[in-house]
């Protein structure tokens, strides 16, 4: 059944998120302006009286989605970075997020994959790969053993240096090893994307998600 399912059509088409003009146009200004500028406070306001909800996000779509397709590019990032090395950092546009994550140029990466089409619109600047925003994925109470190895190694300690973006940046065009790690920790991340955010998925919408996943399994061998 999931084979038969457009997943990409559900996602960029039937769910696609269509602002209305004012409401896009506070967005963008938000995302023009520094954290600390005293003019996101009345935009923050502003917002507030126009935002809407996304579909993806209505029907429980959105986070599985989202981890999912954050595994995907991390995934296509890391075969990048086994061709490029320091080289990737300039051709992607490798960049400090929030959350200790990387940030990169999310246009020239959509030339080599598919990307949802409201991922970028609904994550702004928490658009990244390996940050410890992913460790919702995880379950923190109880990890097993493989998620902590995988956790410790790529996200939280890489390179046993601190969590941060530069140290990821490094890992990431620098080492192998720490390479070879980050594919296994993609590949569980995905496994965790399909699993903990199935039941939040409104029952019509399941079979996308199951779909998605096991395309994105298929190409991540």
């Amino acid at each position: 059944m999931t084979n038969e399912i457009d997943y990409k059509r559900v996602i960029d088409v039937d769910l696609k998120w269509h602002l209305a003009p004012e409401e896009r146009t506070v967005r963008d200004a938000l995302a023009e302006l520094s954290e600390d500028s005293p003019d996101r406070y009345d935009l923050f306001d502003r917002l507030r009286n126009v935002e809407t909800t996304p579909p993806i996000v209505k029907v429980g779509l959105y986070n599985g989605v989202k981890y999912a397709f954050q595994a995907r590019a991390e995934w296509e990032i890391l075969h990048l970075a086994d061709i490029l090395g320091d080289k990737l950092k300039e051709e992607y546009n490798l960049h400090g997020s929030l959350q200790a994550g990387i940030a990169l140029d999310w246009t020239k990466l959509g030339e080599r994959i598919w990307i949802p089409a409201d991922y970028v619109l609904i994550e702004r600047e928490n658009a990244s790969i390996f940050s410890v925003d992913e460790g919702n994925l995880i379950s923190m109470t109880n990890p097993t053993e493989e998620d902590t190895i995988l956790w410790e190694g790529v996200i939280y300690r890489p390179l046993g240096l601190k969590n941060s973006s530069e140290t990821k940046i490094t890992a990431l065009t620098t080492s192998q090893p720490w390479r070879d790690l980050a594919r296994q920790y993609s590949q569980r991340a995905l496994h965790h994307a399909a699993f903990r955010y199935r039941d939040f998925v409104d029952a019509e919408f399941q079979p996308v998600l199951e779909a998605l996943v096991s395309d994105y399994a298929a190409q991540m061998k």
